[in-house]
């Protein structure tokens, strides 16, 4: 038997078609995929925008809880004021990412137990304190003007909230 030399054939395409009718499809892939790319390196930008405002928000109630935990002298307004400024790093000295402060909002709520005396000590309500104290933020994350038509919304609320239990610190 001779060897029988085949003839090369051309590799089909995906789509099955011939060389002729794929003389656009390089310029239907790009004007289709590079759009598609940079829409999705926005995206995963724009998110990790937001993960990251979140991770400041726990971090920042965290340490608003820490501080009336460690720091029983401190009222509402004090925790409220240490932590926008650890947010908001409002010091010239301090680097890092800040949060705008006008979209910040902080509830501080601050349960102490009261002074026990021989009078009250046989109050049991008194000593189980059902509340708890707790630093709650929000921040609003402003959208773009096309997300804005598309969502309907003008931004988005992040938050994060800490509590302890009543009576800590003391």
């Amino acid at each position: 038997m001779k060897n029988k030399k085949f003839k090369r054939r051309k590799p089909l395409s995906v789509c099955g078609g011939n060389r002729r009718q794929e003389k656009g499809q390089s310029l239907i892939e790009c004007v289709l995929f590079f759009p598609i790319i940079g829409l999705l390196c926005v995206m995963i930008s724009w998110w990790s925008d937001i993960y990251l405002s979140k991770l400041q928000l726990i971090a920042g109630a965290r340490y608003g809880t820490d501080l009336i935990y460690n720091c029983p002298q401190f009222s509402a307004t004090d925790v409220k004021n240490e932590v926008t400024n650890m947010i908001c790093r409002q010091s010239a000295n301090d680097k890092g990412r800040r949060l705008l402060e006008d979209d910040i909002k902080i509830v501080v709520s601050i349960n102490r137990f009261p002074k026990i005396t021989a009078t009250n000590a046989v109050d049991v309500s008194l000593i189980t304190n059902k509340d708890t104290c707790s630093v709650g933020i929000w921040y609003e994350i402003h959208l773009c003007p096309w997300l804005k038509n598309i969502i309907g919304k003008d931004g988005i609320t992040i938050s994060a909230r800490s509590e302890v239990l009543a009576g800590t610190g003391i």
